[in-house]
């Protein structure tokens, strides 16, 4: 287990400018975070993290400084299955970043730069042009000196635009974000959600909760996951919540959003599988990125029918939920779907999205979850089941070594089903490209 620790790193990007240049100031709008791994930026990396900043043009016509936060991704996001005499620990095989403040040192292949959608602006013909002078007079404050890069972020869903420079000089911080950790009541959440991480019965994701903190009304409450094995040459591997001890190992407070690193230790018979099932969940203002991390010592054609990961949900009284299957071959824009299963989980005039990362089957094929109730699962031969329904993923199908999985939740207005069913399902598609 991780020893517990607290680290903050709250540095950004404010600029106060004069004249054509607008102060910053919050939006009423929702926002929803973009996250730009570097491999979609290669041309930032070396930058120095503290001298980044993110600029937008406003439907005013006026340009100005943007929150954007740079962090690391300690871990790969995946379900591992090896063959039994591969020993190694998956954290042996992952590159470990030196720093645990994400504003220290370079930007580096480990890093991402997150932006908020709501922060985005217009771009006309002319933006492209403007944007280079005006990337030197926001890093500058209006001394006009060369900066070293100019990348231009362009959002596929309402065809908005950002841009990140180098201004090789330490920029302002924005105000931290408003998300909240209490290590006291297990309770992670943003401005219009909470739900806690660890109960007696539960890990990760219980008690889901949206609302203003002063009205908040339950959407889930006793979620499951359970993990069902049936080695052909060995006894069966089950386990559950229960078998799961959680604790969160630590915390970085960046401008857009907390990353907490909760280390899980796994315990079934004699085996401890990695000691991390889940690790950097994100908590945003209104939503959550859960990546998943599952190493398992056997590969899917190791397993008999029936073996699989089970994750159930108890929808409380008043939630109307809907479930989004993926169909075969779904594609946006001519790219198939990175992650295109979803369910919604509404109430009243609040809406939650949940996508869900489809794998890679042996085939080539996409392996989407499936809706499966209490009844259909005893009949698979799993154990008892608490939760009516939930989704399960046939793990005969997938093929050895690392299936790359990730789950998002966004929070919202009814009235913005169809951009956070889009933000669920596909992520939040983006074009990147290099101005200078």
């Amino acid at each position: 287990m991780a020893c517990r620790y607290l680290k903050s790193g709250i540095k950004s990007t404010l600029v106060f400018m004069a004249g054509s240049l607008a102060v910053w100031l919050p939006s009423a709008a929702m926002a929803y975070p973009v996250l730009i791994p570097a491999k979609d930026i290669p041309w930032m990396m070396g930058t120095k993290r503290a001298e980044i900043l993110a600029f937008s043009k406003g439907s005013d016509g006026a340009w100005r400084a943007i929150p954007s936060q740079s962090e690391e991704i300690e871990d790969d996001v995946a379900i591992v299955f090896r063959k039994p005499t591969q020993s190694l620990p998956i954290r042996q095989q992952l590159r470990r970043p030196k720093e645990r403040d994400p504003f220290e040192g370079y930007f580096e292949k480990y890093h991402r730069i997150i932006l908020n959608d709501a922060d985005f602006g217009t771009c006309d013909a002319l933006c492209q042009s403007e944007a280079r002078l005006q990337a030197e007079r926001l890093c500058t404050k209006g001394n006009i000196t060369p900066y070293s890069r100019l990348a231009r972020i362009d959002l596929e869903f309402n065809k908005t635009t950002a841009f990140l420079v180098d201004c090789q000089s330490p920029q302002k911080p924005f105000p931290p974000s408003p998300t909240t950790v209490d290590q006291k009541t297990f309770e992670l959440g943003g401005a219009d959600f909470s739900f806690n991480y660890k109960r007696s019965s539960s890990v990760m994701l219980d008690r889901f909760k949206v609302g203003a903190p002063a009205d908040r009304k339950d959407v889930l409450v006793g979620t499951e996951m359970k993990v069902f094995l049936k080695p052909r040459f060995m006894f069966n591997l089950e386990f559950a919540n229960d078998d799961v001890h959680a604790e969160i190992s630590s915390i970085t407070h960046g401008p857009l959003s907390h990353g907490v690193e909760i280390a899980t230790a796994l315990n079934v018979m004699i085996f401890q599988f990695n000691k991390q099932i889940c690790c950097d969940i994100n908590i945003f203002a209104d939503s959550i990125y859960f990546p998943v991390m599952l190493d398992m010592p056997y590969g899917g054609e190791s397993f008999v029918d029936g073996s699989g990961l089970f994750y159930g949900f108890g929808v409380t009284e008043g939630t109307n939920f809907e479930y989004f299957p993926a169909k075969p071959g779904d594609t946006k824009n001519g790219q198939h779907a990175r992650s295109a299963t979803a369910m919604t989980l509404s109430r009243e005039d609040k809406i939650v999205t949940v996508g869900f990362g489809n794998l890679k089957a042996k085939d080539g094929s996409q392996l989407a979850p499936e809706r499966k109730g209490k009844v259909q699962m005893a009949a698979k031969g799993f154990g008892k089941l608490r939760n009516q329904d939930g989704l399960f993923y046939d793990v005969t199908k997938l093929p050895e070594g690392f299936n790359y999985f990730t789950v998002w939740l966004y929070v919202g207005d009814t009235k913005d089903k169809e951009k956070l069913l889009e933000y669920a399902r596909y992520s939040v598609r983006y074009n990147a490209s290099r101005v200078f």
